[in-house]
């Protein structure tokens, strides 16, 4: 049976949920349809939410969730050097704007699960689990083939994550090699954290040859704990159990903090996931989220500039949708691109600095310079568009 919607989107994560919802809440009466392969709840990595992202929750009517108790907080974010055993803490209160005080950490389960449950409960139609097979567009827009049915829509949103459904198909999918990294990861419990408030902080070590580690404390026992490093450190062979240990003890808190822990599961490994898509849009088509770009897991940029994207996207999809725009997104588009470039390349200047300096020192230099510390607060919160960043102002990112 064939159906027609107002809108399509393809992927049920962060992005695509977030789309949905944003769309559904600012115009309730629009047709919108999702299709996800995935039963959920399923594993994601990418646990640790920025505080800038926090408007944008608000603004799609998901915050009361996020806040209801069942994800712990997190007020800031702290980067150890296990050469030299200094430490730099951004506390996010200090980033100069109120709204940014704190985000959470969330396992991906529950959390995509959540989204993808409450742009539902808004209106949206969810076909799940349900592969996409084909995309074409029509006179109409876009047809949309599954393997159980056919979709006609006036516009697709693609948020399909690395798979990138359109880019894929069209041969506009590019992996960067500047940050060509990978990662392995897993989940522990008896962990040691910090205490009272700062409970739910991330920690991060800067390691050798560009590697970092990460602990993300969860709401009760469980955290996740992974090791990034250059995919040319690994060309032949998959990273064991004895390299994850052997990267975590080279920092000493690590070390203590995973004494009595425990691997829940099994270590999983991602390589090769920096990515991006040549276009991002077209007539009736746009692309949200890791389908159209990733840059690398720290700083937690790739659910931030999702959902910043999904917000974007929504907002251009319900202009096209007046009347009299018979072109649809072909004149918007643009502003589109031009959002999400300014936003990525701030991300990009920071990772790269990550990467390329002495990182925990260079900040610790800034404890000394309040607006200077203040400033790189704010883009580690995500606050990638704000204009008042100095550091943005002067480019120095």
């Amino acid at each position: 049976m064939k159906r027609t919607y107002d809108v399509i989107v393809i992927g049920g994560g962060p992005s695509g949920s977030s789309t949905a919802s944003f769309l559904k809440v600012q115009n309730p009466s629009l047709d919108v349809a999702l299709v996800e392969q995935l039963e959920f709840p399923r594993f994601r990595i990418g646990e640790s939410l920025l505080p800038a992202s926090i408007p944008h929750f608000k603004a799609m009517k998901f915050f009361d969730k996020l806040k209801s108790g069942k994800y712990i907080v997190k007020y800031g974010a702290r980067f150890y050097s296990h050469q030299s055993s200094e430490d730099i803490y951004f506390n996010f209160s200090d980033c100069g704007v109120e709204d940014l005080a704190f985000a959470f950490e969330v396992p991906r389960k529950e959390f995509d699960h959540d989204l993808l449950r409450h742009a539902e409960s808004l209106g949206t139609e969810v076909f799940q689990p349900e592969s996409v097979l084909e995309v074409v567009e029509n006179d109409e827009g876009v047809r949309v083939r599954t393997d159980r049915r056919e979709l006609q829509g006036r516009f697709l949103v693609d948020s399909s994550g690395r798979s990138a459904h359109v880019a894929t198909r069209r041969n506009q999918k590019v992996s960067r090699s500047d940050f060509n990294n990978a990662g392995v990861f897993g989940h522990f419990k008896g962990i040691k954290r910090y205490s009272g408030k700062h409970e739910g902080d991330i920690t991060i070590t800067v390691l050798n040859d560009g590697a970092w580690s990460w602990i993300i404390p969860f709401l009760g026992d469980m955290a996740s704990v992974g090791v990034v490093f250059s995919s040319k450190n690994f060309p032949n062979k998959r990273p064991d159990w004895d390299f994850f240990q052997e990267q975590l003890n080279l920092c000493k808190e690590f070390q203590q903090a995973m004494v009595h822990s425990e691997l829940v599961g099994e270590l999983r490994t991602v390589a090769n996931y920096s990515q991006f898509s040549e276009q991002l849009f077209g007539k009736n088509w746009i692309l949200v989220g890791d389908a159209s770009t990733f840059i690398d897991p720290i700083f937690s940029s790739g659910v931030h500039l999702g959902i910043s994207a999904a917000r974007k996207a929504s907002e251009l999809i319900l202009q096209a949708l007046t009347p009299g725009h018979q072109d649809g997104l072909l004149p918007l588009g643009q502003s589109y691109v031009d959002h999400m470039a300014l936003g990525i390349k701030r991300f990009r200047g920071i990772i790269s600095m990550f990467y390329q300096r002495e990182f925990v020192a260079q900040m610790r230099k800034t404890l000394n310079r309040p607006h200077l510390y203040q400033a790189f607060t704010g883009v580690v919160a995500g606050d990638v568009w704000n204009e008042e960043n100095p550091l943005f102002q002067h480019g120095v990112i």
